[in-house]
């Protein structure tokens, strides 16, 4: 019986050394590029109305900007300056209007040419009020491709606008 214990305490020290050593390991940290870091932050300083048709693809409109150190935002998109690995973040702060009896989806979406990260929102039924939701991804781009917030109302809500909580972020990685 003694040894049984010493053998299963010998295995127990061993793979806790090992998650030790694993657990150690460096996260890698963002890197500039060449032409800088690549990085931008914008959000809304108002309401701004989002078109959201049944079943339609809305882009979502960002109108100002914190930073935009490779000038590679527009409004409604991120053009990637160099190939690389990317993150993205978005919070969207939805003024939501659910006349229905029954609750409402709405899709949201930090999509790129060939690549999507999603979130749906329950929006309830009888509901007239603020939503806020938050997304991340991890994207490896080309240079040129694009990336932008879509929206895709899936039910009846109706009368949905992005806040000043809306923000849209994004660094080159690698």
């Amino acid at each position: 019986m003694k040894a049984i214990f010493s053998v299963i305490l010998t295995l127990f020290i061993f793979n806790f050394s090992i998650a030790q050593k694993i657990a150690v390991r460096k996260i890698p940290q963002p890197v500039a590029s060449s032409t800088g870091s690549n990085a931008f932050s914008v959000y809304n300083s108002s309401e701004l109305p989002i078109v959201a048709q049944y079943s339609k693809e809305s882009v979502v409109v960002f109108d100002k900007e914190n930073y935009d150190d490779a000038n590679a935002f527009n409004a409604v998109s991120f053009k990637a300056p160099s190939s690389g690995i990317y993150q993205f973040t978005m919070q969207l702060g939805l003024k939501a209007k659910n006349t229905s009896s029954s609750i409402s989806q709405v899709m949201l979406q930090i999509k790129s040419n060939s690549q999507s990260s999603t979130q749906l929102i329950n929006i309830p039924a009888a509901y007239d009020n603020v939503i806020t939701a938050q997304t991340n991804a991890l994207f490896k781009l080309k240079a040129g491709d694009e990336v932008s917030v879509v929206m895709i109302n899936l039910g009846s809500a109706t009368a949905v606008t992005t806040g000043n909580l809306s923000v849209f972020s994004g660094i080159k990685i690698n």
